[in-house]
This record gives C-alpha cells, structure tokens and sequence, in this order.
C-alpha cells in the first residue's frame, strides 16, 4: 500500500507529519483508502475535511502523532 500523510503545517509555524496507513484500515478513516478523496481535504485552519462529510480536528492529530 502507498504511504499516505497528512502534511499540516500550523499557524506558530510549525508542521505535523501525520502517517494516516494504519488509520485506513478503521471503520471511520476508510473512505481515504481512495487517493482522490484523500487528496481532496480542504481546512479552515482547524478541521481537516474530505468529502462525504470526514473531518479531522488539529487535536486529533496531535493525538495520532503521541501514540
């Protein structure tokens, strides 16, 4: 499988490298297993959206990149 990453560069400048493979395989994260829904996110600065309704907060990610 392709490595997929959420690339999140913050507002104090700066970034978050999230690994998002193993998140694909959850009920929730498995509609980006499809690279165009994947690379499709949009932000406002504090969520992180794809289409079909998934988001992601920046407090998720910070979660992700603990474990």
């Amino acid at each position: 499988m392709r490595r997929l990453s959420a690339h999140v560069r913050l507002d104090n400048g700066h970034a978050i490298l999230v690994d998002m493979k193993k998140k694909l395989f959850t009920a929730r994260f498995s509609e980006l297993r499809d690279k165009q829904v994947f690379t499709a996110a949009r932000t406002d600065g504090k969520v992180i959206y794809w289409p079909g309704g998934l988001s992601l907060t920046i407090g998720e990610l910070v979660e992700f990149v603990a474990k």
